[in-house]
């Protein structure tokens, strides 16, 4: 019994640090992509967030949007841990893969 405490405070804990991960992730996404535009390196490709990229408006909303998905998956993750995990897991990955790709970008224009 003890056992499985442990391995649930470990569960949590790691949880807690992939949803600070993908929020960080998130800003760093907004903050690049904005700089790229800005300085005419790149162009935004969701049309939802394309006349927001030059304004604080855009670092707002994704701040903002980004929290409350981390909040939506801490609910999900008190009932279904497994699922809120593995769903975590796969925005963590998706946005390293985007991050990455914004800093190809970026070193890649010369900077």
């Amino acid at each position: 019994m003890k056992n499985q405490q442990v391995k649930l405070q470990d569960t949590k804990r790691v949880f807690g640090c992939l949803l600070i991960a993908l929020v960080a992730q998130v800003m760093a996404d907004g903050l690049i992509t904005r700089f790229l535009i800005v300085n005419g390196l790149a162009a935004e490709a969701n049309p939802f967030l394309h006349s927001l990229v030059g304004s604080d408006l855009l670092l707002i909303i994704k701040l903002l949007g980004s929290i409350l998905c981390a909040c939506l998956l801490w609910i999900i993750y008190k009932t279904k841990p497994r699922t809120a995990l593995v769903v975590t897991t796969i925005c963590v990955i998706s946005y390293t893969v985007i991050l990455f790709w914004n800093l190809f970008v970026f070193f890649v224009a010369g900077y």
